[in-house]
């Protein structure tokens, strides 16, 4: 279930980015509703897209957790040498799979909220817009990753230092607080959880809205033109920093 609430998630927010892409201002109208339009393609059309996709999902980290139940349970550990091997090949094999494949479905939300298309083709169309664009996808994942690291990381400071310095300047919480310290790392760890969910709606933004340029890019190299629906300053930063 974490799964399908991750992959409705998603969805959604892929959906929201690229109706508002693809609405921009300096060529039709502002996007109507891009969220509620979202929320209803997903319960008209995607249910069982976003239910296979995390079932996939689910598979490659079963595959995980049944090998690390045999790799941390020593009187479970065979002698015979070619089980072991086995069980280390399977680890590695779950482990990135499972990197990869939550890479890929994160793109194949895009392209299901693009075309339409289920799953499988989508998650075929995201890998060939991967593998066709890897320097501007490297930079968008780098850039988003990097920024979403460091918004989760100043969130949970500036709270854990506004909780401390409440509870150690103000009389009522002297009273009834003696160590400040066990309540301001509790609101820290609340603060990052909280952080953690915001700023995963920044990463996944910036994931559709460079893969919705690219498609607009592309689309407008066949027509001899420029991305027609890029705001002036996505292009610029794209046009400054890409060279492929």
């Amino acid at each position: 279930m974490i799964f399908f609430f991750n992959g409705i998630t998603s969805f959604i927010l892929s959906s929201t980015a690229t109706i508002w892409y693809f609405s921009n201002s300096t060529v039709g109208e502002a996007p109507h509703r891009p969220l509620t339009t979202s929320m209803a393609r997903f319960t008209k059309y995607h249910q069982g897209t976003v239910a296979f996709g995390s079932l996939v999902l689910g598979l490659f980290f079963l595959i995980r957790l049944i090998s690390a139940f045999f790799k941390a349970s020593p009187d479970r550990v065979s002698e015979n040498r070619c089980f072991n091997c086995c069980i280390k090949c399977l680890t590695c094999f779950g482990s990135v799979f499972n990197l990869c494949m939550r890479f890929l479905t994160k793109g194949a939300w895009v392209q299901c909220a693009l075309k339409g298309t289920n799953y499988c083709t989508s998650s075929q169309d995201a890998f060939h817009l991967l593998a066709s664009n890897p320097i501007r996808m490297a930079l968008s994942a780098g850039l988003s990753s990097l920024v979403t690291l460091l918004g989760k990381l100043a969130i949970t400071f500036i709270v854990l230092i506004a909780a401390y310095y409440t509870m150690s300047s103000l009389t009522y919480f002297q009273v009834m607080v003696k160590n400040p310290a066990i309540p301001s790392v509790i609101c820290g760890l609340v603060a990052y959880a909280i952080s953690n969910l915001y700023m995963s709606v920044y990463g996944t933004s910036c994931n559709a809205i460079i893969q919705c340029f690219i498609m607009d890019e592309l689309d407008a190299k066949n027509r001899g033109m420029r991305a027609r629906y890029c705001p002036a300053p996505l292009r610029e930063i794209i046009d400054d920093n890409t060279y492929n």
